[in-house]
């Protein structure tokens, strides 16, 4: 099931709809699953493949799509919050980020993952983030609570009714904050940004001992600066990224938006997209 579930809703198969108004991938699980009854257009066709998910197959998409819709957009405003997804950090690629004022990072342990790895990937979160939760399904709740001694991550069930549920809510804590970390997630425009505005000069040494130096002078920064500073700009990247197609993104089936939100479409784009997804299935 998930060789074929899981590229349904990816960028590639969403390509297949904005070149050729069809896609192989959603005709072959729709007829595998018997899920054509009441399909009239492609966006249809993509409705039903996810609430087939909705009951069945809630996979890492699916998780990412329900905290882009309820907490992005139903809480906050896509004007004036970032998201941000699979963004390295350290050893880890944390799954989703919410940035408004402060910096939320989310852990997703969907039904079908393994607990193995969490706690080496929530020290790693803490290494640029004060601000970390994991979002689960129901049944690994108790394991969590059991394996995450630390107390200030936040706690977060799909449930079965497909509502996010605080278990806990996440404390500040930065006793893990790591500058080498931080100044790796910047970009060299960013890191450049910050060094003028608080030392008011960039570093002179070669291309090769460039990003060394910058390294050193970014050290010098109080930590907590350091971490702001990455929040402030990561928020920018992504909100001005995204800021054209703030509007369109809304006019999408919910099922879409969280493909569609990160897919670096043009503006034209997406709107013929959103054509393509109107004409009728098959």
């Amino acid at each position: 099931m998930d060789s074929l579930i899981n590229r349904v809703f990816t960028k590639t198969n969403i390509n297949q709809i904005l070149t050729s108004g069809k896609s192989a991938i959603n005709e072959i699980v729709i007829d595998k699953y018997s899920l054509s009854k009441q399909i009239e257009t492609q966006e249809d066709a993509f409705d039903a493949i996810y609430n087939f998910m909705k009951r069945n197959y809630r996979n890492e998409y699916y998780y990412k799509n329900q905290l882009l819709n309820n907490l992005l957009i139903g809480r906050h405003s896509l004007n004036t919050t970032s998201a941000i997804r699979e963004l390295p950090i350290s050893n880890s690629i944390a799954d989703f980020i919410l940035i408004n004022g402060k910096a939320q990072v989310f852990e997703i342990k969907s039904g079908l993952d393994s607990l193995k790895r969490l706690k080496g990937q929530l020290q790693d979160y803490f290494k640029a983030f004060t601000y970390v939760n994991v979002i689960m399904d129901e049944a690994h709740l108790k394991k969590v609570e059991k394996a995450v001694l630390n107390k200030n991550v936040g706690l977060y069930v799909l449930t079965k009714r497909n509502t996010i549920k605080k278990i806990r809510e996440a404390n500040e804590y930065n006793n893990f904050l790591d500058h080498t970390v931080i100044f790796k997630i910047l970009r060299k425009k960013e890191y450049e940004e910050i060094l003028l505005k608080y030392f008011g000069k960039l570093s002179n040494a070669d291309d090769f001992h460039y990003f060394r130096d910058s390294l050193k002078m970014f050290k010098q920064l109080p930590i907590e600066i350091a971490q702001q500073e990455l929040t402030t700009m990561l928020k920018l990247r992504y909100l001005n990224k995204y800021k054209d197609n703030n509007s369109l993104i809304l006019s999408f089936s919910p099922a879409l938006r969280e493909v569609i939100y990160f897919s670096d479409y043009r503006k034209k784009q997406i709107e013929e997209l959103n054509q393509r997804l109107q004409e009728k299935y098959k």
